[in-house]
């Protein structure tokens, strides 16, 4: 008899909870203040994997600080990356990060998500960029690893409550720009909002959701009219530059008049405006350099991104270092393709976006974008609203083994029939105990048949499919140049003109299109979400020799092959494998071919088999199926 798990037991593991890690700091001196830096090594307490607190030292020294300043810059060392990432890998060990190191690492290859926290009582610690710290076993920064989550959290602080919505309200999503430091890409990221909300069956009000020429002013009364009216702004996007304002970093908005001066507005009057709203606004993207940025060291006044936060806003995305435009507008169509077109959550469009930043090894915006949030709000929000109508936000885990380990492989399949959830589940070791690969395929095409026959006889109310696999890579490079402050005119990265560059008051958004070599101040591949949405998923009935679809002639177009690639995920163990693949009318993925994969083809043909028809068959269009070829890398 197979003494293995019971179903019990294998429903609970394959049911597992993402990986949860926080790294929580204090100084251990004056502790109650967090603004008590000083240039000089200080202890700091850590808690460890097991709630105990272990102190370690961090040696402010004018190496390090000069590493830091050199991440910000055109042209760096790709050598001082690994330098600083080594240091903050230094500073954990002693509070047992070995162990959380090793756990991330047995996480991601079993395709689990991660999150990973940073809360400090010592304001300064905000100003090491977590995303580079390296991890021993790999030498990867963990900012770039697949699947992982890392957000920064102001300890004692909680978000906002959230104003009650009406029944019928969709999210909505305020464009504010101002190009008074310079020309910003504003035509684009209207453009990459719009293709979002497109693909999501809405359109884009550019009267009432598109504010050009921002001022003050004029986004606080565009607040005020929307908490009046009843037509709340769920995420509110700042498009601008950004400028040094004392010893920190401000947003670079238009006068309130035609022919004032730029304004540079700072943290603390930006966290005035917006406080009233902190519950109407569930997230604020800020596309403008240094927005993450808390300047001086020891300043009593942190980042703009931080200031919102710990004014309460659910979710604030930020760059702490200048961001390239191109990075802006890659970052704005990613990430609302993302939490739109892909009803992802944000987290899990936080990551994928930071994956498509890493595609463009000139720049460091992927380590650049931060995201403020709080781990008790849950590794799952949705800051423009609840998942579509007939999405059960309850998922299917499918984790496949690594390549070269013995592990246990779980699979559960959650599928809603007359309301009622019923979970399937086993566990398959690695084909000593039978089973493998076909009997895991076998549940899971049993469980997707079982929806599909519900839905046609009950209707389109089914579960979601949530798919983990892992994706995406890393790159690291150049950014964009030292902010000079609001007088700097021309120059690029943050930083404003000492003219108003766009005074007209009625202009569109493409008349302050970027110019070439400007940063615009504005500004992986993880887990995958499949949701199936009410009315929109495609089912498959079982096919017969009468009724089979021919096998697809024409190629598929780039929008389905640019899914498929984002969707698949990145291959267990690394690597790069050529996967050719079939897409049916209605929606439907599947392999035809992976050259070089062995023992990975199995995880391609499951990745490819969980993509959402839905989203997959509104990408395909007319003319039937398709096929195609990708890199799986």
């Amino acid at each position: 008899m197979d003494n293995g798990p019971s179903l019990c037991e294998s429903l609970s593991v394959a049911a597992i909870e993402p990986l949860r890690i926080v790294l929580e700091f204090a100084r251990a001196s004056d502790a109650g203040d967090p603004h008590a830096f000083r240039f000089a090594p200080q202890s700091y307490l850590v808690r460890g994997p097991r709630g105990e607190f272990t102190s370690t030292e961090v040696a402010w020294s004018r190496e390090l600080i000069e590493d830091l300043e050199a991440l910000r810059l055109p042209g760096r060392d790709p050598a001082a990356l690994q330098r600083v990432g080594e240091v903050l890998r230094r500073i954990l060990e002693p509070a047992g990060w070995r162990e959380h190191e090793g756990a991330i690492v047995d996480a991601v290859a079993e395709g689990r998500r991660v999150s990973v926290t940073v809360r400090s009582a010592a304001a300064e610690l905000y100003a090491l960029p977590w995303e580079l710290l390296t991890l021993r076993s790999t030498g990867q920064n963990l900012g770039s690893v697949s699947g992982v989550l890392l957000r920064y959290e102001w300890p004692a602080t909680t978000s906002a409550r959230p104003q009650a919505r009406p029944p019928a309200a969709e999210g909505r999503v305020l464009v504010a720009w101002s190009a008074a430091g310079g020309a910003v890409p504003a035509a684009e990221h209207v453009a990459g909002l719009a293709s979002a909300l497109t693909a999501a069956g809405r359109d884009l009000d550019r009267e009432r959701d598109v504010l050009g020429h921002a001022s003050f002013g004029r986004l606080s009364d565009a607040l005020a009219a929307a908490e009046r009216e009843g037509r709340p702004i769920d995420v509110l996007h700042l498009l601008c530059h950004g400028a040094a304002s004392g010893s920190t970093f401000g947003l670079v908005f238009d006068g309130e008049e035609s022919g004032d001066r730029p304004v540079v507005v700072d943290p603390g009057r930006l966290q005035i405006l917006l406080a009233p709203h902190a519950g109407m606004i569930r997230m604020v993207v800020l596309a403008a350099c240094d927005s993450g940025n808390m300047g001086s060291l020891g300043n009593r006044l942190g980042s703009v991104a931080q200031m919102l936060h710990r004014v309460g806003i659910a979710a604030v995305v930020a760059s702490r270092y200048p961001l390239s435009v191109d990075g802006s507008v890659r970052m704005t169509e990613a990430l609302y393709r993302q939490l739109i077109g892909e009803s992802a959550t944000l987290e899990e469009a936080f990551v994928r976006t930071r994956s498509a930043l890493a595609r463009d090894p000139t720049t460091l915006d992927w380590a650049s974008l931060q995201l403020y949030a709080r781990a008790e709000d849950g590794d799952a929000t949705r800051p423009l609203g609840a998942p579509p109508p007939g999405e059960v936000p309850a998922p299917v885990e499918v984790v496949a083994p690594p390549s070269g380990r013995s592990v246990v492989w779980k699979v559960a399949a959650l599928v809603a029939v007359l309301g009622v959830t019923i979970a399937v589940a086993f566990a398959l070791g690695d084909g000593s105990r039978g089973g493998g690969v076909e009997g895991a395929e076998a549940v899971a095409s049993a469980a997707e048949k079982g929806a599909s026959d519900a839905m046609m006889r009950e209707g389109p109310e089914v579960a979601a499919v949530t798919t983990s696999g892992a994706g995406g890579a890393a790159g690291a490079s150049a950014g964009g140049p030292a902010p000079t402050g609001p007088e700097a005119a021309g120059s690029t990265g943050s930083g404003a003109t000492g003219e108003a560059t766009t005074k007209e008051p009625a202009r569109s958004p493409s008349d302050a299109g970027a110019s070439d070599g400007d940063a615009s101040g504005s500004g992986s591949g993880s887990a995958s979400s499949v949701t199936k949405k009410s009315g929109t998923h495609h089912t498959t009935k079982p096919s017969t020799s009468a009724g089979e679809e021919a096998a697809p002639t024409r190629d598929c177009p780039a929008s389905v092959r640019d899914h498929v690639e984002t969707k698949i995920g990145a291959p267990p163990g690394g690597g790069v494998f050529t996967v050719k693949f079939e897409v049916a009318s209605s929606g439907a993925v599947k392999l035809s071919s992976c050259r070089g994969c062995g023992a990975l083809e199995a995880d391609a043909r499951s990745s490819l088999a969980a993509l959402d028809r839905g989203v997959v068959a509104r990408k395909l269009g007319e003319g039937g199926g398709c096929k195609g070829s990708i890199k799986w890398q």
